[in-house]
């Protein structure tokens, strides 16, 4: 009912792409992911979705390699490289599905507790009072770390972010997402400095593939520097490691390519020194990190009721306990994906009849 307003950036509405991958006995892995209002399902069909037509999902990485080789141009980034993710995850999902086992259990793992973050603060029109509320109320919920948006000016978002700190008491954390709203260093490391209170970090203060002014922030600040988000393509995430961007990668595997990608990225990444903190969808992120020997990185969750997310806030949610979110109980492959009846009150175009369960 209240739109999100970062800048000239608008969210009237979620808008949500979920793929299905079916084997031929019947089975169905899914994955889900936010669209940005690009056209991921229109790529998804026409491309994407006919060249894994008869690929085996035993073999996940080597099919998602084949298909992004016969359109590159396409395929290798942006909208495009959302769509081949989505279909990559949904077939592993499917593999996992096939042996009755966990994505955690078939990359030779378990999943473990891992540091928890719940992202509140939405709209970021709230002032602070309502966040203190907001805050108070989930740290007696067992939530020690979160993550709020700058807001429209930097005396609201001073005020945003004090009240979250002083809510969440002296073993809490907080991080501030800029939500790619600034153009220059100098104006993030004043806002910080009137912050007067200790980040965890601050991510995404410019646009995407903008290097020099997060090179010129590292100088500028001690507050670590989280970069990231939604981002993928052949230059990610080597650019921001091989310039010294950040001290946080931000990792989405709906964005980066797929499971293969987003593990090797995330394996890169820790070889350079860097905590790896993924981007929402706990229900992908959580158990892939925690299986390739990463459960220290922060998960983001939405909390049911916050209205950050709601496809996420339709499943299941984590039990938090002392700041740290247990393994969901969700049974194979990625667990539980999707929540039916959520969806079917939802507005709906799916012309293949593909969510009928």
């Amino acid at each position: 009912p209240i739109p999100f307003e970062f800048g000239a950036w608008r969210i009237a509405h979620r808008e949500y792409a979920l793929v299905s991958v079916r084997s031929q006995s019947g089975i169905v892995g899914r994955a889900w992911t936010l669209t940005r209002d690009g056209p991921v399902s229109a790529i998804v069909d026409a491309i994407v979705g006919p060249r894994y037509l008869g690929g085996l999902p035993g073999s996940a990485d080597a099919l998602r390699d084949a298909v992004l080789a016969t359109n590159r141009p396409t395929l290798t980034s942006g909208v495009g490289l959302r769509a081949l993710s989505l279909v990559d995850l949904a077939t592993w999902d499917l593999a996992a599905r096939q042996r009755e086992r966990s994505i955690a259990s078939l990359l030779g793992g378990v999943e473990l507790p891992m540091p928890a973050t719940a992202v509140i603060g939405y709209p970021p029109s709230r002032d602070g009072g309502e966040i203190r509320v907001e805050v108070e109320n989930l740290v007696r919920g067992g939530w020690r770390r979160f993550k709020l948006p700058a807001a429209d000016t930097a005396e609201l978002t001073i005020r945003r972010v004090q009240a979250a700190a002083a809510a969440a008491g002296d073993g809490g954390s907080i991080c501030l997402d800029g939500s790619w709203r600034f153009r220059d260093a100098a104006t993030v490391a004043d806002l910080l400095l009137r912050l007067a209170v200790p980040l965890a970090w601050i991510e995404d203060v410019v646009a995407p593939g903008e290097l020099e002014p997060l090179v010129a922030l590292r100088s500028l600040t001690t507050t670590p520097v989280a970069m990231g988000d939604e981002q993928g393509g052949p230059h990610f995430p080597d650019a921001l490691l091989a310039a010294g961007a950040v001290d946080v990668l931000r990792l989405d595997a709906t964005c980066v390519g797929g499971l293969g990608p987003f593990v090797r990225a995330s394996r890169r990444a820790t070889a350079a020194g860097k905590l790896v903190a993924p981007h929402m969808l706990g229900y992908l992120h959580a158990p892939i990190l925690s299986a390739i020997g990463l459960a220290g990185s922060p998960i983001e969750w939405s909390v049911p009721g916050a209205g950050v997310e709601p496809f996420g806030e339709s499943l299941p949610a984590p039990r938090i306990v002392e700041g740290m979110s247990q393994p969901l109980d969700g049974g194979p492959g990625f667990g539980c994906v999707v929540n039916p009846d959520w969806i079917a009150d939802q507005r709906l175009d799916d012309p293949r009849g593909s969510l009928a369960w």
